[in-house]
């Protein structure tokens, strides 16, 4: 067994099945959508606020985590980066487009 492989932070390494890997990032996913849903009923308090912005984020991260290893089960991903540094980058990414979204929402005037 190649030691370096055992040592990853893959889950085909440590022998988990791709339909697993698929159903934990369909549940990553799900939760990740509710943290949305529930964010508009939290405190206004910047820092209630920040916090919600961070948990989403780190649960966005195993999210798209989850998803490149369930994908991984069936494509070959060649990339010199860590996959938990792509899911980072894609949830802050998502976050970001998120919260713009918002503000945007917020002080355009709707069209009449």
């Amino acid at each position: 067994m190649n030691e370096t492989l055992a040592k990853s932070n893959e889950l085909s390494a440590s022998g988990f099945h791709p339909v697993v890997a698929w159903g934990l990032a369909a549940a990553l996913g799900v939760l990740w959508w509710l943290t949305h849903r529930w964010t508009p009923r939290l405190p206004e308090s910047r820092p209630v606020r920040a916090m919600a912005g961070l948990g989403r984020i780190v649960i966005g991260t195993l999210a798209l985590w989850a998803f490149w290893q369930a994908a991984a089960g069936h494509l070959l991903l060649e990339t010199t980066w860590p996959l938990p540094l792509h899911g980072l980058l894609g949830a802050a990414a998502i976050e970001i487009v998120l919260g713009l979204y918002a503000l945007e929402k917020r002080i355009v005037p709707e069209r009449i």
